[in-house]
């Protein structure tokens, strides 16, 4: 599946899970900084799988992508310092580090369809996403949307 597929079901999953989380629990806040985590999440966990495909849409664009984490990361750290943004967007910064990370360590290194294409990554993607924003419905919306990935993977739309 193409990285618009990917991103598409990811939004769609994100988009679902938070509603009918919202049915039963007070999970999410909506807040700038929770839609902006949300979107990220959600990019991020759609794409991230595909990281050690040399000819994925991340794989093929490593140098933008690194860019842009790079980018991100510092514009949310410099603005924390500067005391324009609370400690809490930290989170967001590191989110984005993490996926500069896996760029750098799977670029090349793991096969295409080795261990990011795992449950086990999903649930690890999940607890750090978890981790990083202090909540737990971010960390389920981490595992879904990371799931939704390689469920979409084994479905030819």
């Amino acid at each position: 599946m193409y990285y618009r597929g990917h991103l598409f079901v990811g939004l769609l999953t994100g988009l679902f899970f938070v509603f009918f989380s919202g049915l039963f629990t007070r999970w999410f806040v909506f807040d700038l900084f929770s839609v902006l985590f949300f979107f990220s999440v959600v990019f991020i966990g759609s794409l991230v799988v595909d990281v050690d495909h040399n000819k994925s849409f991340v794989g093929l664009h490593r140098g933008f992508f690194v860019a842009f984490c790079v980018g991100v990361c510092s514009l949310v750290v410099s603005l924390v310092v500067l005391g324009v943004l609370g400690v809490a967007w930290l989170g967001l910064g590191c989110l984005w580090f993490g996926f500069l990370l896996l760029i750098a360590v799977f670029s090349g290194v793991s096969r295409q369809r080795g261990f990011l294409h795992s449950l086990f990554f999903c649930l690890i993607f999940g607890l750090f996403v978890g981790l990083l924003s202090w909540s737990v419905g971010f960390g389920f919306l981490g595992f879904f949307v990371c799931c939704a990935h390689l469920l979409a993977d084994g479905v030819v739309l």
